[in-house]
């Protein structure tokens, strides 16, 4: 286009103009295949929905009806399936078996009369039924229809009378335009019964508790829910072998008769053999004499309880966190014991949580009173003698007072049961008289100090303490249960890929190749279960070994014994994790590349070799899996050889630890025992070092390897110290 007085304007450039304007103000950009622009919503009213629920979804009578599986259908599985009822009844029982009580959220308070009141409430919840009943019906609806439903009944003054369980199956969820639980006062729920909608609770009229709720589903998932194609596939295997026992659709077997029968013979013979058996059970006991050349085959397989079965038994046990030490075959003391500590760890640990959350959630809304809780009584070991030893130690080691003990037995506290003991002197020893002297200007008042005499005479770690005798004698238990439950599982899975993998020669570099990739492709039970056993098994020898150590140097300060104490349980906490090859970073376990005297590695080693060896000789699998399952590394001796040596271990570093805190030990020197190794003597030899500075070998304490005998020495005396 041409102006007056002007220039022409290239048609391109005014395009682009109108389209940059365009985009401006609009967002659109008419790009060569480009993304377009979206489509214009048609429900902005639904902003905010939770989830696309099906249309008029409030207008069904049945609950859960439009998720597949009605609450009915798994009420029919849980009861028709024995394992799964088992599983369910025995969970019910471990809860209901469990103390607890109602405490303030803050463990400083002392509880008030609330409590008592609150607790007297919940010993009978409903009016009519203990905890234990009550408990159950709550876990019943949770484990099968995950529908737990209570109905709180107050007085006229709004105080709770009771909390009466209802049939969570009756209730249908009702949502509002988001998807949601309405709020009060509008209906929340609908009691369906007779198959019409008999009553409307609003949601604080109701208590209606999922534990697995879904962001796309109205109603929860339970556990028989996760696991509804196992129970269909166990049903109907137990409907197989019920046949076999009835009368089924296949005979036990036939007898084939001799080939020169007719048809009416063969007929005439099976009429007389079933008039005779009919009806008779004992007769079918018996022996008969049948014509000759007849030959009995049998149609039925007798084994009717197969490894599917029970890897059917472990998948139901898993859901619930059950051990299934019942169902299965080949189960020894250890499998069994670590079993059941996965259980609580994994199974009623979280049902422990989402039982109190309930309860809870009922002291705060009911009772007002949030700053109460209710609390599971502790339940550090099942077995008794076990637990009795755990708490004999931490008394002794001045961990626990002895009212902390009282109330996880469930015994009332005793008056100055409160206060932590003072440590006991060494058998023989007398207690040493308190100097009531004023402290030296220098002092910081961290420590009191006795009148210190000469360190005459060697210093021997005890070994023989009623604390380290209980921890070595544990110790060896967890370990001995522990080792034999390796030796079978590894034996069994090493000769198995043994077998299938053989070597193409018996070369030397062969051998070592084919043992490294069985190494490898070994599947170990889990090794992170030791640290949690064994931990408060090495407190009270380092707790001990700590407070020898202060009263070797005639120390006897409260506040320094409290210090050694927390430093020793946090010795025992990494020494537990570095046995397996492991540390702890962050609270997680993870590989620990420099372990001291890890039992995994040593274990490893003596697989490879006899692996290896097995590989040059061609022995058998049958006799590869004796010979790993008859090793050393598995063995009760060096179960009793870990422990000795832990134990020891521990209550040196329970005295190095006091040295430190104590701040008058300056030195060490290593002293021998008898028939010393070389190890030992060069370690002697160095005379008296630095209490840092590490001995030849490396180590800054006995022991110096296993079996040691040797003893440390405390020096106080800076002159002693031999030049370095």
């Amino acid at each position: 286009m041409a102006h007056s007085g002007g220039e022409n304007i290239a048609p391109g450039l005014i395009q682009r103009l109108t389209s940059g304007v365009r985009f401006i103000v609009t967002g659109a950009n008419d790009a060569w295949f480009g993304p377009q622009q979206p489509v214009a919503a048609v429900a902005p009213q639904a902003k905010g929905r939770g989830w696309d629920y099906p249309f008029g979804v409030n207008l069904n009578f049945k609950p859960k009806v439009q998720e597949g599986v009605t609450f009915q259908e798994l009420r029919n599985l849980a009861d028709g399936c024995d394992i799964v009822r088992s599983v369910i009844e025995t969970r019910k029982d471990q809860i209901a078996a469990l103390r607890w009580g109602i405490a303030p959220r803050d463990e400083k308070t002392k509880p008030d009369e609330t409590c008592a009141k609150i607790e007297a409430v919940f010993r009978v919840p409903d009016g009519e039924n203990d905890w234990g009943t009550w408990t159950r019906m709550i876990l019943e609806d949770m484990f099968v229809i995950d529908a737990a439903t209570v109905y709180p009944r107050l007085s006229i003054g709004g105080e709770p009378l009771a909390f009466e369980v209802m049939d969570g199956a009756t209730i249908k969820r009702l949502l509002n335009p988001d998807g949601r639980t309405p709020l009060a006062p509008d209906p929340a729920y609908q009691q369906i019964l007779k198959g019409v909608p008999a009553v409307d609770y609003s949601a604080d009229e109701l208590i209606y508790r999922p534990r697995n709720r879904r962001s796309h589903r109205s109603y929860g998932l339970s556990h028989v829910e996760q696991i509804l194609t196992t129970i269909n596939v166990i049903l109907r295997k137990d409907l197989s072998a019920l046949s076999y026992y009835t009368q089924g659709t296949v005979p036990d077997g036939f007898l084939e008769a001799p080939p020169d029968w007719n048809p009416d013979q063969v007929a005439l013979f099976q009429k007389y053999f079933d008039d005779l058996m009919a009806g008779n059970l004992a007769a079918r006991r018996g022996a008969y004499v049948l014509p000759g050349k007849m030959k009995y085959v049998p149609a039925k397989d007798e084994i009717l309880k197969d490894e599917m079965y029970e890897w059917l038994a472990r998948i139901v046990c898993y859901v619930f966190s059950v051990p299934p030490t019942t169902f299965v075959k080949q189960v020894n003391r250890a499998t069994a014991q670590t079993a059941q500590e996965s259980a609580e760890d994994e199974g009623l640990s979280p049902l422990k949580l989402w039982l109190k959350s309930f309860i809870d959630f009922l002291i705060v809304k009911y009772f007002r009173r949030p700053d109460l809780e209710f609390r599971w009584a502790d339940t550090t070991s099942t077995d008794p003698l076990v637990q009795a030893k755990i708490d004999a130690i931490y008394l002794t080691a001045r961990v626990k007072t002895p009212n902390e003990v009282r109330m996880t037995l469930g015994l009332d506290p005793l008056e100055g049961g409160d206060d932590i003991a003072s440590p006991s002197p060494n058998p023989g020893e007398e207690k040493p008289a308190e100097d009531t002297s004023e402290p030296s200007a220098h002092d910081d008042g961290s420590a009191k100090l006795l009148k210190k005499k000469d360190l005459s005479g060697d210093y021997v770690i005890p070994r023989d303490y009623p604390v380290l005798t209980a921890s070595q004698q544990g110790l060896e238990g967890v370990f001995t249960d522990f080792l034999g439950e390796q030796a079978k599982d590894v034996s069994a899975q090493a000769s198995a890929l043994y077998e299938t993998t053989p070597p193409e020669s018996s070369s030397a570099l062969n051998a070592v190749v084919e043992a490294a990739a069985i190494l490898e492709a070994l599947s170990w039970v889990s090794w992170d279960k030791i640290p949690k056993l064994i931990e408060p098994l090495l407190i009270g020898p380092t707790v001990e070994g700590g407070q020898l150590g202060l009263a070797n140097i005639h120390i006897d300060n409260t506040g320094m014994f409290s210090r050694v104490n927390e430093t020793a349980a946090a010795y025992a906490k990494s020494r537990a994790a570095e046995l397996i090859g492991k540390k702890w970073v962050g609270g997680e376990l993870v590989d620990n590349p420099d372990a001291r005297w890890a039992i995994t590695q040593t274990t490893r080693d003596a697989i490879r070799d006899t692996i290896e060896d097995a590989f040059r000789n061609k022995i058998s699998a049958q006799n590869l899996a004796a010979k790993l399952e008859g090793l050393y590394a598995f063995s009760p001796a060096r179960a009793a050889l870990i422990a000795r040596t832990e134990v020891v271990n521990a209550s040196v570093r329970g005295n190095m630890i006091a040295w430190r805190e104590s701040g008058v030990v300056v030195g060490k020197r290593s002293l021998l025992a008898e028939e010393p190794c070389q190890v030992c003597r060069d370690n002697a030899a160095a005379g008296v070092l630095p209490l840092d500075t590490p001995f030849p070998s490396g180590d800054d304490a006995p022991v110096y390897h296993p079996r040691c005998e040797c003893s440390i020495e405390p020096i106080t005396d800076a002159a002693q110290l031999t030049a370095h």
